[in-house]
């Protein structure tokens, strides 16, 4: 089982012995949050011979993988997986917990419990780069043995370099604000506008501090030269990462451990006619009218279907100031069944929830706001990074009598936050709209 297969999003977890008992129970967490389609599997003792292994900087820690099913597509925003990866991070109490790409050795997002973390993956990928010896230089020779020589003498310089004193001289050289405290953790973010996966950010990164650092320590013990010295893969002046590439630019193959990367490919804008000639609203009318008359045609004679308790409690139509509102009570929420109801699509939905057409088609000349209630503010993103108290308090403002934040949530759309404090008859929430003008003190009365 050591390989996921190529080109899956995935997340990857270094936490304390005896976290890997808790596989079933994380796996049952993404499941209630609406994770569906990443899996959560520990180690069976074969990850360590996959193309991405992580000793010796995982020691005896546990290791455990969460990965989605299906393949990234080129441009695809990574901001679910970034948002799993602080949760899986805080609830694993985990040293560090990185989100990338599987066959592309970079990282878009990481969640490290100390700085020395990144430090060690830096190193990682020094080790594990065919292109680079002991000392951080350029091996001239094609011949795969001369690399695979190198490995047992840069895993031997390891412990020499991956040290309390050597981390703190790279935290020294980071950018201000480049890391972000979540609780108990330190958040780095390497993914592009709108969440996409760019490796060469990570590559960069790691190219320009983690090779300067082995370089320094290769001079300080071996006498080695490295002054003026370029960073290997970078031309001559070069000192931040590559601009961002645009959604449909291709996905660069990544370079290191044991990856070819994953194959590069055009997104061409394409629009599709339905086959019917109708719009989304016109056939969702249709169908509606469909519907009243065979209920019509049955009668009295019809049977009503005895329906199924819904599990997680049904959706509501809320009848607001600014029209129909779609309100999914927390363990409903579904990002698909909200791209299928703009459609005009109803089939996600039990009998019970099903709207006349004339709601439906209110609602989706209106904008189709919805708006739902989220477990905590880690669920929400604001600058790729997924929000926390401090962003919060920060960056909120006052609207209509509550503290408000203009977010994004993962994989939909842009929302606004209200912070609801608790109070003797009400326990603390956290609600989001779609519309951006529901105010908070009317969708709280209207969802109960």
């Amino acid at each position: 089982m050591a390989e996921l297969p190529r080109g899956v999003p995935y997340i990857e977890i270094l936490a304390p012995a005896g976290t890997s008992a808790k596989v079933e129970d994380l796996q049952t967490r993404l499941d209630l949050i609406g994770a569906h389609g990443w899996i959560v599997r520990g180690d069976d003792g074969t990850m360590e011979h996959s193309a991405v292994p992580m000793q010796p900087l995982r020691g005896n820690l546990d290791r455990i993988q969460v990965y989605r099913q299906t393949p990234i597509a080129p441009g695809e925003p990574m901001n679910l997986g970034a948002q799993l990866t602080v949760e899986l991070a805080m609830q694993t109490g985990a040293h560090l917990a990185g989100l990338g790409v599987y066959g592309v050795y970079a990282w878009g997002l990481l969640a490290i419990e100390d700085i020395r973390w990144l430090y060690g993956l830096m190193l990682l990928d020094w080790i594990y780069n065919p292109r680079l010896d002991e000392r951080g230089e350029l091996i001239e020779s094609d011949d795969p043995v001369v690399a695979e020589s190198a490995v047992p003498k840069k895993v031997m310089a390891f412990a020499e370099l991956w040290t309390p004193e050597r981390s703190a001289q790279l935290a020294s050289k980071l950018p201000e604000g480049a890391m972000q405290e979540v609780e108990s953790h330190q958040v780095l973010s390497l993914l592009g506008p709108g969440g996409s996966f760019d490796p060469r950010f990570w590559q960069s990164v790691a190219l320009q501090m983690g090779i300067d650092a082995v370089r320094s320590w290769a001079a300080e013990k071996f006498g080695t030269a490295v002054e003026g010295a370029e960073p290997v893969g970078q031309p001559k002046g070069a000192s931040a990462p590559p601009s961002p590439p645009s959604s449909s630019s291709a996905m660069s193959p990544g370079a290191g451990a044991g990856g070819t990367g994953v194959p590069a490919a055009d997104l061409a804008s394409v629009k599709v006619t339905p086959p019917d000639g109708l719009t989304p609203l016109q056939r969702a009318r249709l169908e509606a009218e469909r519907r009243t008359a065979e209920a019509a045609e049955r009668g009295a004679e019809e049977v009503e279907e005895v329906e199924e308790e819904i599990e997680g409690g049904a959706v509501q139509w809320l009848d607001t100031s600014i029209g129909p509102v779609l309100w999914f009570p927390s363990e409903r929420f579904d990002a698909a069944l909200v791209r299928d109801l703009r459609t005009g699509s109803t089939d996600g939905l039990g009998r019970s929830e099903r709207p006349s057409g004339e709601v439906l088609e209110r609602w989706m000349e209106n904008g189709a706001a919805f708006a739902t209630e989220v477990s905590s503010m880690a669920r929400l993103m604001l600058d790729n990074v997924p929000v926390y108290r401090a962003v919060w308090d920060e960056k909120s403002e006052g609207f209509e009598g509550f503290s408000s934040l203009l977010c994004q949530l993962p994989r939909v759309s842009q929302v606004r936050a209200f912070l609801v404090p608790e109070r003797e008859d009400r326990r603390r929430r956290i609600l989001v709209c779609s519309d951006l003008s529901l105010t908070g003190d009317e969708l709280l009365t209207k969802s109960g």
